[in-house]
This record gives structure tokens, sequence and C-alpha cells, in this order.
């Protein structure tokens, strides 16, 4: 995130019941030292392993994470509902949770906003179907409001984790 002092790590996906790689334990280490946690999904939204999976992410019986993250939607271009019925169903699915931040996106629509093969008049419609610039405005905010507190707790979530993992090692 280029000229805010952020950097973004994608983890792989997790829940994803494949067991030749442990895709939950590669991200539960990224979130060791992070300040800022986005749990990216689909429109699709939380199916009840997901919306357990979150639970634990953000529960102080889980790794406690509720005040550094963030869920971003993706997708959206292929959602009939409006951006709030979708925020009222993440909502629902994340209680208590509810003053976690919710971006909404497209990012398959952004990616193509920028290809040069497509009329500029067609890649403005794209850039504004993909709401990328709502959703970055969004994360500045986040990262400005949350940025410091995840700073501040990070070096004690950091050590809390290595002990957690050194325990399952």
């Amino acid at each position: 995130y280029d000229g805010r002092g952020v950097t973004i790590i994608d983890t792989p996906g997790i829940q994803s019941e494949r067991t030749e790689v442990d895709h939950d334990a590669i991200a539960k280490r990224a979130t060791i030292g992070a300040d800022l946690v986005l749990y990216v999904l689909t429109n699709e939204l939380f199916n009840p392993r997901l919306q357990q999976h979150f639970q634990f992410l953000a529960g102080t019986e889980g790794l406690g994470l509720a005040g550094k993250l963030a869920v971003v939607v993706n997708k959206m271009d292929r959602e009939a509902n409006s951006g709030d019925i979708i925020v009222a169903e993440v909502d629902r699915s994340i209680a208590p949770y509810t003053d976690t931040p919710v971006f909404l996106c497209a990012a398959k629509k952004y990616i193509d906003s920028h290809d040069p093969a497509h009329p500029p008049h067609l890649r403005e419609r794209f850039l504004d179907a993909s709401q990328f610039e709502q959703l970055l405005d969004s994360f500045d905010g986040f990262i400005r409001e949350h940025g410091v507190l995840g700073r501040l707790a990070t070096p004690v979530q950091a050590g809390i984790d290595l002990i957690e993992i050194a325990k399952e090692s």
C-alpha cells in the first residue's frame, strides 16, 4: 500500500479443507505482528465454518483480533442485493463484533479498469463498478483509526501468539 506506510500480506485461503497444506496455520502465523487484519470473502458471505472461524479470530477465546479486523466483501459486481443489505448480513454473521468495519468491492472490475484493451468509457465504468475508490478511502480511514491502536497492541499480541504456536509445536 505504497506511500501509506502499510505492508499488505495476502495469506492463503483459510478453512479450505485441503490436507496437504495447512493454510490455517500459515494464516495464523501471518497475523503475528500484524497491525491490521483484513478478512476477505466473496459475495456468498459466511457459511457456518467461516462464521465460526471469524468468531475464533475475533474473540478472546481465540486469537482476540477483534480490534484489528475488517471484513472485505469481494465480487460485489455479482451481487443483486444492495450494499446495505450485504453489510447487515455480515453484521448478523459476525455478531457480537458488529463494530468491525465492512468494505465492499469488485476486484476483477478494478483490474479490468486498467486494461488498455478496453475503451476509456468502459474502463471508467469498470472503475465505478469496482468500488475501489470507496474501498481505498475506507481503508485509509480504518488505518488512521485502528493503526495506532494496532501498533500499540501488536507487541503484546505477538508475544501471546508466539507462546501459543510454541505450545502447538
